[in-house]
């Protein structure tokens, strides 16, 4: 028996509970729909979705073309998702993909194709950002500091020249 009721995704975008083998893979979990629960691992070049059985995950449900969407791995490792000409689209975040144009995924996007609903899912991709904007972060505060330091050192400097006077 299928399950069409939404889960609550909070724990896994904070923390995805990765199975044994999978490491830190990329992947979509599916939140509405007929596959709600089920989990995707995104561990080859592409991965397609649609109605037909030759898709890495197949999404039999009223109005899914047959090639909906391919998400594919770009040359930086990240991936991106293209529509594949579908008759009732893709939608990553709230917004339709136009035409043969890609969009790159990133932790926590929403993907709707007709009335399933995936989140994607990157925890390694989110460490690696996160840890980018701690480093941006500690060098706008060094700068800062060495700021600070000079101004100190100016105002001692002319400290000693006004008492020599």
């Amino acid at each position: 028996m299928q399950n069409d009721m939404p889960i609550d995704v909070t724990q896994f975008i904070q923390s995805p509970q990765l199975g044994e083998g999978e490491g830190d893979l990329p992947r979509l979990l599916a939140v509405t729909g007929p596959l709600v629960g089920a989990s995707f691992v995104i561990a080859t070049e592409t991965a397609t979705i649609g109605r037909d059985a030759t898709n890495s995950i197949q999404l039999s449900a009223a109005g899914v073309s047959r090639q909906h969407c391919t998400i594919i791995r770009e040359q930086d490792g990240g991936l991106s998702i293209v529509d594949e000409h579908s008759t009732n689209g893709t939608i990553v975040n709230g917004r339709r993909l136009k035409g043969a144009a890609s969009r790159r995924l990133h932790h926590g996007d929403t993907i709707e194709i007709c009335e399933s609903t995936f989140f994607f899912l990157n925890a390694q991709a989110a460490a690696a950002a996160a840890e980018a904007e701690i480093s941006i972060d500690l060098g706008a505060a060094s700068k800062e500091a060495h700021s600070f330091l000079k101004d100190c050192s100016d105002i001692l400097s002319l400290s000693k020249a006004r008492r020599k006077k």
